[in-house]
């Protein structure tokens, strides 16, 4: 008669207790995974550290290179602003007086909030100040916008996005001239589908081109909505800029009525 061992293994109650543990921590980990790749980007706070308007690596940080690492989400504008990341939020630190532009600086295309400060920007007498294209979303506060020169576009600014301005001062900015016509208003132009709020702010010293579709401070073109709030009065703008203000609600009417009846 044949006889045959059969061995049954039966693990200890230490090495159950063990086991158990390594399949807790693998879940752990795995839902740790989960959880680091699909959250959402925090937003950094990119710190301006010059006035100079450039893009370089030279240990400072510029306006035109934050901008550019917040559009990106990196440092394609330079190593030494940190890198954007989702909501960004630029600030100026240990820094003072007015940043004069070389050329326009880059269209804002994300969500970024300006705190300026007291930090004036300049467009040189040359060209426009900021840009906020559809998907932008833009704060700016503390900010004086001056010098911008626009043709078509916006003396300080041109919105085709959401854009909230607080606290800001735009003085000295023109979209064309005065002989030649254009379309826009000589600190702001909001296009059609912009959103702009406007709060606490002061237009002084802006200028449009004498055309069928303009504004000395603000022009508000093509169905946009447009918000203002708080200390802004137009009566406080220089005469020639605070009809310019009014005749664009005039004269859109006017467009307008026109285009319905065929003339």
């Amino acid at each position: 008669m044949e006889a045959s061992l059969i061995m049954h293994y039966q693990p200890s109650y230490h090495f159950r207790k063990r086991r158990l543990a390594l399949i807790l921590i693998l879940a752990l980990l795995f839902s740790l995974t989960l959880l680091f790749t699909s959250r959402p980007a925090h937003a950094a706070f990119i710190l301006v550290t010059t006035t100079n308007d450039e893009q370089n690596n030279n240990g400072l940080c510029s306006l035109r290179e934050a901008i550019i690492n917040a559009n990106a989400d990196d440092q394609s504008g330079s190593t030494d602003c940190v890198a954007g990341s989702g909501a960004d939020t630029i600030s100026f630190s240990g820094v003072s007086g007015t940043i004069v532009l070389n050329s326009l600086l880059p269209d804002l295309t994300t969500a970024i909030t300006i705190n300026g400060g007291g930090i004036t920007v300049s467009g040189n007498n040359a060209v426009p100040v900021f840009a906020v294209e559809p998907d932008g979303n833009v704060a700016l506060s503390g900010l004086t916008i001056t010098g911008g020169r626009g043709t078509f576009t916006g003396g300080g600014i041109a919105n085709s996005g959401t854009l909230t301005v607080s606290n800001c001062t735009f003085s000295g900015n023109a979209n064309g001239n005065q002989e030649v016509g254009v379309i826009g208003g000589g600190a702001i132009t909001n296009w059609t589908g912009g959103t702009l709020t406007i709060s606490d702010s002061t237009f002084s010293g802006n200028a449009a081109g004498d055309s069928l579709i303009g504004g000395g401070a603000i022009a508000n073109l093509g169905g946009g909505t447009l918000t203002i709030s708080g200390t802004f009065n137009p009566f406080a703008l220089r005469g020639e800029e605070r009809q310019l203000v009014y005749d664009i609600i005039d004269r859109m009417a006017e467009f307008e009525q026109k285009n319905k009846s065929g003339r």
